[in-house]
């Protein structure tokens, strides 16, 4: 009977959730004495903690992407303000010192 529990518990584990360290921990309750009662509770505290972990780096990746939209959009800017510089006449080595720019960015504008 205890393995079939053991089957059961692991099937109930959303598939996104079920990574190596959840099936660990279900095996650990299984070689405990926990009553019915307190092995589901305890497997729903394990997988709120993984929705909690999967939430996080979800965020993280969309901070991620933010900052590297923000970045490419910051580029964008320093490159059209060169533009504007080197319209101008200023010198495009000191157009691409002040923007922190290659220089080679500048010439091919």
């Amino acid at each position: 009977m205890k393995n079939s529990q053991k089957i059961n518990i692991l099937d109930e584990i959303p598939g996104e959730l079920s990574t190596e360290w959840i099936r660990k921990a279900v095996e650990k309750l299984d070689s405990t004495k926990l009553t019915p009662r307190e092995r589901e509770q305890y497997m729903r505290m394990i997988v709120h903690n993984a929705a909690i972990v999967e939430e996080k780096e979800e965020t993280e990746k969309k901070w991620e992407t933010l900052i590297e939209e923000t970045k490419k959009e910051f580029k964008k800017e320093k490159l059209t303000a060169a533009k504007e510089l080197k319209a101008t006449g200023l010198n495009i080595a000191t157009i691409a010192n002040i923007l922190k720019l290659k220089i080679e960015d500048v010439e091919n504008l």
